[in-house]
């Protein structure tokens, strides 16, 4: 039996703003951003997937792959999930 290593780097912060640890092969966000985050979509690297929550009352999953083009955008399912907030307008007890 073949054995698979995979390693994985998990980077918590604020997705309006560029991180030291990118380009990333995988983001995926649990908040809702009202539309598509592209400082993050921009960290993806090329052939890189982003799965994200999007929206506002309606939300909807979708998956944007990296192509050298651009980005392939495609809806999946309704979701509801809570909305993303910047460090920037959270208050000091949403922070802890």
């Amino acid at each position: 039996m073949n054995s698979v290593t995979t390693t994985s780097r998990w980077v918590l912060g604020d997705g309006a703003e560029r991180s030291e640890h990118g380009p990333f092969d995988r983001i995926c966000l649990t908040a809702a951003p009202a539309e598509m985050p592209m400082e993050l979509a921009r960290q993806l690297k090329m052939g890189g997937r982003m799965v994200a929550p999007i929206g506002t009352h309606e939300q909807k999953l979708v998956v944007w792959d990296r192509t050298i083009e651009g980005f392939d955008k495609r809806d999946s399912i309704a979701v509801r999930f809570v909305p993303m907030t910047h460090n920037t307008t959270q208050t000091k007890e949403e922070k802890g």
